[in-house]
């Protein structure tokens, strides 16, 4: 567990961070915990020297998670639109008709599918702003020095 353990006010003063639990958090909070961090001051290089390595260990899984959920989507994306077609035509794609029962079967899988390539376009967009987010904090930290 990636944590921060900062003491302050001369050890009368004590957090806390759960970096995997708090990061990403708004531009705001993240300069009030700067702020907290410059209060301890027997630790805060190495608090200071934590952080970009967290966010640039986050940002290497969020790109990894979004190559994965980006391949996915449009694998799932061809699968709904494979379904599709054979609900609209109501036939196979050589051409043989479907019957009634199967056809239930495959609208059920289609709405399946649709919610899986909504859900997957979701989490890679959620990744990409992620990504963002902690290049943002990069910056901030980098201004900092």
């Amino acid at each position: 567990m990636n944590e921060l353990n900062i003491v302050y006010n001369n050890g009368r003063g004590k957090m806390n961070i759960y970096m995997d639990y708090f990061f990403p958090t708004t531009q705001k909070n993240f300069k009030k915990i700067l702020k907290v961090i410059e209060m301890d001051y027997d630790h805060m290089d190495e608090h200071l020297e934590r952080l970009p390595i967290y966010f640039n260990e986050r940002i290497a899984e969020l790109k990894e998670l979004a190559t994965v959920n980006g391949k996915g989507y449009w694998e799932e994306k061809q699968k709904a639109a494979d379904l599709g077609r054979i609900l609209e035509s109501g036939k196979y794609p050589n051409a043989t008709s479907v019957p009634q029962e199967k056809l239930k079967q495959i609208k059920e899988e289609y709405k399946e599918w649709a919610y899986k390539v909504k859900k997957t376009l979701n989490d890679y967009k959620s990744c990409e702003k992620k990504i963002e987010q902690f290049n943002k904090y990069l910056d901030l930290l980098k201004q900092r020095k």
